[in-house]
C-alpha cells in the first residue's frame, strides 16, 4: 500500500488549492491567492489534498471540478483516506 505513493516526481505545488482561493473573471481564472502551502510535494499531493476535506468544504465535488482541473490521483487518495480512518492523523 505504501508502496502506492512512491515514484511520483517532486513539483512545485499550490498545497492548499480550493474554490476561495481561485479567482475567475469571464470564466477564465485571473488568479490563485493563499500560497503559503506552497512547496515541493508529489504530484498527487494537490489532487489528493484538493479531495481530503472535511464534509462542509465538500461543495465543489459535486461539480467533479477537482477531477476536470486536476489529474485525479484516485489510488493515492484510497490510501490517505485508509490511513486517516485508522487514526494514523
Amino acid at each position: 500500500m505504501v508502496g502506492t505513493l512512491s515514484g511520483h516526481d517532486i513539483v512545485l505545488t499550490h498545497g492548499d488549492i480550493s474554490p476561495r482561493s481561485i479567482i475567475v473573471r469571464d470564466g477564465k481564472v485571473v488568479a490563485i491567492l493563499d500560497w503559503e502551502m506552497a512547496g515541493y510535494y508529489p504530484e498527487y499531493w494537490e489532487s489528493v489534498k484538493a479531495l481530503f476535506r472535511p464534509v462542509w468544504e465538500k461543495g465543489w465535488e459535486k461539480d467533479r471540478a477537482v477531477v476536470r482541473a486536476l489529474q485525479p490521483y484516485l489510488t493515492d487518495l484510497a490510501v490517505f483516506l485508509y490511513v486517516h480512518s485508522v487514526g494514523a492523523w
